[in-house]
């Protein structure tokens, strides 16, 4: 078995235009990384400059977000599915 990760429309086209990506259990930081390493724009999108996520990006982990866990260090194990969303702003 592996980790699904769900990619938002947004992102798509820097990952072939798949919608999931299925990873190597690990943590966060991990899985997210092993997805840059095939797809390097991904990684421009999801890390600022300092190496954390991006502040309108919300990461999920079988529907809990990771800031309410520990963080990009979160463990994800076989079967579960992390999900990105971007925040979506406006009046």
């Amino acid at each position: 078995m592996a980790v699904e990760v769900r990619i938002p429309v947004a992102f798509r086209r820097f990952v072939d235009r798949k919608n999931f990506i299925e990873c190597k259990p690990g943590t966060v930081f991990e899985i997210l990384k092993e997805i840059g390493s095939k797809y390097p724009e991904f990684t421009k999108k999801i890390f600022d400059d300092k190496g954390n996520i991006k502040v309108y990006i919300d990461l999920l982990v079988d529907g809990q977000n990771i800031r309410n866990l520990q963080g990009i260090d979160t463990m994800v194990r076989d079967g579960q599915k992390i999900t990105l969303f971007l925040a979506v702003a406006g009046g």
